[in-house]
Formats: structure tokens, C-alpha cells, sequence
């Protein structure tokens, strides 16, 4: 199949949007088995985005892809026909297709690729082929010996219809004609209207041009629907007079006799001639297909693809505009000083308002632009779970919450590294074995819950499970067994310290390493890239109950309100999401505690910092009248000392130069609208830098 040459921007979009409904689908429909039956929607849906996986793939010669997309269409086809079981090993098989898939779509991009994929897609082509060898010897009763209907409608069935036909029928639920009809204008729109009622309620087997017309100027149907409910509920649920409803009557066929799949292996229909082909020769609807494409046509129309750099282009040019506005703010109070409110000050002042207010609103524009929901990640993070549970011999139910909740694309991206690592953590050191489990009482399977939800101008995400939780005497002895911790200050530490032990580089308290545990390599990483998203990520857990985990985040780091401050004659900018409030320093305010300063907030102890120490400005003197900053990240708190509060502005972030990138306490850079460069405090960095360095953050009661 050869090295791919590479993938254009588009089609890398359409692609993993092709996948992720794939994965999305899976999901569901792993979920469905469990209850029972998965239903032919979904098994259609996994159809359309295979084949179009397929189509597309194949337009930009990535034959890899296309390849696999060919062989999992097969599987799909003979499942939407009866032919191949929907159990958990197909869907297994199914779940290796698209984890496949995301990796020829990235080494695609990349332009890479070659006889290493080729081997591992063939791999899973073997799997698929597997699957489709299971099925039943038992041939199906003919549909005329089954159901009376007339020979002019099932002579024009394709073989999918009449699978659904005779699972219906084999199901025991109810068979109904319902005869209507449309003006030529708009039919497409009301046999959509009719498909999303009898959806609720059943299942449309075909759409058929009538056998008696309706009036000059419309087109009449014959809708075959099956149910269990009665004629009576039918007709409740569409709602519409116009539709005649008609039960279809059965013959005494024994239910045994079409019960069973056919044993032909799973290949794309092909015994429908008569029907309408299509290139691959796959059977359409023509009525439906219709109504899909203007469906698709007005999703297009909606819809546009955007690079994230083109975004980061325009944010940056919005951060100038913001500098441009600042300058005619201070251009018009020159002019006001000057001249006093004159008609043309009065005019100006008002132009500068209108200006600030657009720009306000294209500034929001962008960002929603750039807000994402975190559904895919969510599923994205299921199916990684899902894949761990089985190669552990874990029985693992993954749950998700609040996955509509949105941030910043970036920060999603950058997001998937540190969950998946938690998400690992959870099932490899948090759930038990099943049987462990069942002599504790609990339930055999063990449930991992991934949560998020937005707290103002942060997004909380979470990940909880119902495992053996956090031993921390056994945690403590491997923090000093290590050299992590003295034995005094062990026995100083409160629970939420020793949890923060399991950030630091180096711990673990597996004895053997393993693919997933043991080397010391994991949660520190996690805490490091979590920081970097200027987010904190907190402990808590209970020992035989569980563990959470909880990462908090900026909604963005693009465009951020900050408080300017002066230190030591320096400016800098300290991010309002982090801000909590702001205090006069008086003196006898400031307390020694353990040789630390702190103050009281109204009865809390919250430790102080000097952003001169913390940037080694200590030529100059603190000032008898100063601020104290209180920040908050997570739970914890800190006041920050600075001589001067300056005022709030709008500021975009911008990267340091390579010799300055990396200095402890400073997020980046940024621009003042008086063309002056002032640093970014990263105010979680610094909470990271006191707590190693400092030995011990008071905690705040």
C-alpha cells in the first residue's frame, strides 16, 4: 500500500470528524449491547461513516486507510443484514479499526507511514475477517410465507429491508402501511417529519413510491413501519389525519424458522439489481437519499473548518487593537485636558466608546470561535479506558459527565496527555481485581466517572473512581524510603500534602514495573503539563472507597483580563482568573508563623509572599504602604506583595524569547498601550515553586 505523500488540512479535519462519530457510535452502541440489542440506526450510522471514511480516504490515495474503511464497511454490512453478530468481540474488532484509524490519520498528516502501518492495518483486517466468518447455518424462511403482503412490494425490497422486515416479524412487534402523500415540493420534508415520529415509538423498514397515486401535484408513499405499539398509539404519534394507518396481517410461520442469521459471509449487498445502484454498488433509497442530500447540503452551507493559527492570528491582531484603543483613550483625555469638552472632545469620546464596544464584541466572537465542547476528548478518553479494563482483566465501567462543557481548542489538545494518563492511573492503581472486589463487598465491576464542569472563568475536570483509594501509610514509607521526604517531616504532613506527594518525580508504589506502572514516570507529568495550562490539579481520597482527581483550568489563554501591578519599580501582569481579591498591607497586619509571614482574611490564615523574593529584586525596600494580592488556585491561597495596583486591562499573551523561556514565575509576555513589554505572573508556578522550596504552604481551614 506504500508511504502515504501526505494530507491536506481538510481532509485531516473531515477524517478525524469521520472517526470520532465512529468512536461516538461504538460507544453507544457497546452500551446498547449490554442492554440487549443495538439498534439498526446505529449499525447504519457506523455503516455511512465507514463507507464515507472510505470514499474520502481513497480521493487522496491513502490506500491504508481507504483499505481498512473497505474491510470494516464489510463487517458493518453484514450486521445491518443479519449475517454477522453484534457482540462484544465484533465490537472489539470495531474499536481496533478506529484506534487504527487515528493513527494512519496522524501519519498521514505527517506524511509517514509505509510497510510498519501496512502490517498493522492487515492485522486488523485478519481480526475483521474473523468476525465476519461467525454466523448461523440455518437458512430464512422466505418473507411470502411470513407476512401477507403483496408481491409487487416485496419484489422491490432490497435485502437490508427485507432483513428488517423479517427481524421484525421475528421479533413479534407489530407491522403497519401507512399510506400518504406529499406535494412534489416537499416531500423530502415530510417523510422527515414521519421518520422522527415513528423513530420514537419503532422502526421504518422502507419508503415506497404508492401503487395508487394521490392528487395531481403529489407524490403518494407506502411507508412500512414496525412496533410494539398498537394502530391506535401509531397514529397518536404521528398526529396527522392525512396519514392512513393499515395493519399488516401475518401467516402462521414458525418464529424458529427465521430466527437464525444467514451463514454468508459479510460482503456489500449485491442481489438487489433491480434497485438503484450506487459506484460501490451499495443499494439506496432514492426518496431518502434525496432528503439526505438537501439535509447534508444545508449542514455545509453552516458549517466552516478553521485552522487554529488563523484564530491565534486574529486573536493577536484584536490584542493590537486593544493597544490601538488604549491610545485614543489617551489621546481624548489630552485632547479634553487641553481644549476642555469641545465639540469635537465630545465627539471623539463617543467614537472611542463605539470602538471599545465592537471590539469587545469581536473579541467575544473569536473566542467562541475557539470554544470547543470536550465531547471527543470524553470519548476519546472511554475508548483508551475501555482498552486498558480488557488487557488488565478489569471489569471497568467508564461514565462521563458534563462533556458539552467548553474550552479553549488549545487547551483541549493539550488537555489529552495529562487525562489519559489519569484515566490509566485510575484502572491500574485505583480498581481492583473482580474478585478482590466481590470479597469487599463491592460490585465486580468497578466504575471510572470523568466529569467536567465550568466554576465562572475556570473549567473543573474530574476523574473519580470507586477503587481502593490512596494507602497513605504505604505512601509515606515510599516517599522516604526514596529520599522524597525527611521521616520528621513525614509526620508533619497533612492529607492533602501527602496526596501531593504522588506529583513528585520519581514516585511510585508499584514493586513491579509494568506496561502502564512502576517507573516513576506519570503524575508528575501530568502536574508539570497542567501547570504549563496554568491549571492546578488536587487529591482526594478515601482508603477501600476511592480516589477524585480534580484539574482546574482557564477557559482560555488567549485573551485574559489582568491586574497590573508595580514591584520594586517594575510592571507586571498577574491573570484575574487567579484574583480573588485585593487588600491594603498595614502594618501589624503581617504575623510569623514557623518563621513564615501570613495575614488574616477574615479569620483565614493565608500565607505571604514577596514577588520581590520571589524575583530576586531585594535591592529595594518594601514600601510602609502596600497591597497584598490574595490568589487562589484550586483550594489553596496566597497573598502576593506588590507596592502599587495599577489598574485592570485586557492583555494577550505572548511567548518569551528561547533564552528567557522557562524562568520560574512568568507565564510570558505582553503589551501596555504605551508600547511598553511587561511580564505575565504564573501564579500556579510560583504556588509549585513555595511548596518545594519553602517546605510548606499553610492550608487554609
Amino acid at each position: 500500500m506504500g508511504k502515504p505523500t501526505g494530507a491536506t488540512p481538510e481532509f485531516v479535519a473531515e477524517a478525524q470528524e469521520i472517526v470520532d462519530g465512529l468512536n461516538r457510535d461504538l460507544i453507544a452502541a457497546e452500551t446498547e449491547s449490554r442492554a440487549g440489542e443495538v439498534p439498526p440506526q446505529r449499525i447504519n450510522s457506523l455503516f455511512r461513516n465507514a463507507h464515507s471514511l472510505k470514499g474520502i480516504s481513497g480521493m487522496f490515495g491513502l490506500d491504508a486507510v481507504s483499505h481498512l474503511a473497505h474491510e470494516m464497511e464489510s463487517v458493518l454490512d453484514g450486521m445491518r443484514l443479519g449475517k454477522v453478530l453484534t457482540d462484544p468481540t465484533a465490537l472489539d474488532v470495531l474499536f481496533s479499526c478506529v484506534e487504527r484509524f487515528g493513527v494512519l490519520i496522524a501519519a498521514a498528516e505527517a506524511g509517514e507511514g509505509g510497510q510498519e502501518a501496512d502490517e498493522a492495518v492487515e492485522q486488523v483486517v485478519d481480526r475483521l475477517k474473523q468476525v465476519a466468518g461467525r454466523g448461523s447455518a440455518q437458512r430464512p424462511m422466505g418473507l411470502r410465507d411470513m407476512v401477507e403482503l403483496a408481491d409487487d412490494v416485496l419484489s422491490v425490497l432490497t435485502e437490508y429491508e427485507e432483513h428488517r422486515l423479517r427481524d421484525n416479524l421475528t421479533r413479534g412487534r407489530n407491522l403497519y402501511v401507512l399510506r400518504t402523500a406529499f406535494e412534489l415540493s416537499n416531500f423530502d420534508v415530510g417523510l422527515a417529519e414521519i421518520d422522527g415520529a415513528i423513530q420514537k415509538i419503532g422502526e421504518v423498514i422502507t419508503k415506497l413510491p404508492s401503487s395508487k397515486p394521490g392528487e395531481p401535484g403529489t407524490l403518494a408513499f407506502d411507508i412500512i413501519i414496525g412496533t410494539d405499539r398498537s394502530e391506535a398509539e401509531v397514529n397518536a404519534a404521528i398526529g396527522d389525519e392525512r396519514v392512513k394507518v393499515a395493519a399488516v396481517a401475518r401467516r402462521n410461520a414458525p418464529k424458529t424458522a427465521v430466527a437464525s442469521a444467514s451463514p454468508a459471509p459479510a460482503t456489500p449487498s449485491s442481489s438487489a439489481h433491480e434497485e438503484p445502484l450506487a459506484d460501490d454498488g451499495v443499494v439506496h433509497d432514492v426518496t431518502k437519499d434525496a432528503a439526505d442530500e438537501v439535509a447534508a447540503l444545508k449542514s455545509v452551507s453552516r458549517t466552516v473548518r478553521v485552522d487554529i493559527r488563523r484564530l491565534d492570528r486574529l486573536m493577536n491582531l484584536v490584542g493590537e487593537l486593544g493597544l490601538t484603543k488604549m491610545a485614543f483613550e489617551r489621546l481624548s483625555s489630552d485632547i479634553r485636558r487641553q481644549q476642555g469638552f469641545t465639540e469635537l472632545a465630545a465627539e471623539l469620546h463617543k467614537e472611542n466608546r463605539n470602538f471599545e464596544r465592537r471590539l469587545a464584541e469581536l473579541q467575544a466572537g473569536i473566542m467562541e470561535v475557539r470554544m470547543v465542547p470536550l465531547t471527543n476528548l470524553f470519548e476519546r478518553m472511554v475508548r483508551i479506558g475501555r482498552k486498558m479494563s480488557r488487557e488488565l482483566g478489569r471489569e471497568v465501567r467508564i461514565e462521563t459527565t458534563g462533556e458539552n462543557t467548553e474550552l479553549d481548542k488549545l487547551i483541549v489538545e493539550d488537555l489529552a496527555d495529562p487525562l489519559m494518563h489519569l484515566i490509566r492511573n485510575s484502572i491500574d492503581h485505583g480498581i481492583e481485581d473482580p474478585d478482590v472486589r466481590s470479597k469487599a463487598g463491592k460490585d465486580r465491576e468497578g466504575v471510572v466517572r470523568l466529569s467536567a464542569a465550568a466554576r465562572g472563568n475556570h473549567v473543573v475536570v474530574e476523574v473519580s473512581d470507586d477503587g481502593r483509594g490512596v494507602d497513605i501509610d504505604k505512601t509515606l514509607k515510599v516517599a522516604v524510603e526514596r529520599g522524597l521526604v525527611t521521616q520528621e517531616r513525614a509526620q508533619e504532613l497533612t492529607r492533602r500534602e501527602i496526596f501531593n506527594l504522588l506529583f513528585l518525580p520519581g514516585f511510585s508504589t508499584r514493586v513491579e514495573v509494568s506496561e502502564y506502572s512502576g517507573r516513576g514516570v506519570g503524575l508528575d507529568v501530568v502536574k508539570t503539563k497542567i501547570s504549563q495550562l496554568s491549571g492546578a490539579i488536587e487529591v482526594d481520597s478515601a482508603e477501600g472507597r476511592g480516589t477524585r482527581v480534580g484539574v482546574t483550568l482557564p477557559i482560555t489563554l488567549a485573551i485574559i483580563p489582568a491586574l497590573i501591578v508595580m514591584v520594586a519599580r517594575r510592571t507586571y501582569a498577574i491573570p484575574l482568573n487567579n484574583v480573588q481579591e485585593t487588600l491594603a498591607l498595614e502594618k501589624g497586619a503581617v504575623k510569623t508563623i514557623e518563621r513564615r509571614e501570613v495575614i488574616s482574611v477574615r479569620g483565614t490564615t493565608v500565607p505571604l509572599t514577596d514577588l520581590r523574593n520571589v524575583f530576586a529584586l531585594g535591592q529595594l525596600e518594601r514600601p510602609p504602604v502596600c497591597y497584598a494580592v490574595i490568589a487562589g488556585v484550586g483550594q489553596s491561597r496566597v497573598a502576593l506583595v506588590v507596592d502599587e495596583l495599577v489598574g485592570q486591562q485586557d492583555i494577550v499573551i505572548k511567548a518569551l524569547g528561547r533564552r528567557l523561556r522557562g524562568v520560574p514565575g512568568i507565564a510570558g509576555a505582553a503589551e501596555l498601550g504605551n508600547q511598553q513589554t511587561i511580564l505575565v505572573i504564573d501564579v500556579v508556578q510560583i504556588f509549585n515553586e513555595l511548596s518545594q522550596n519553602q517546605g510548606r504552604t499553610e492550608e487554609v481551614v
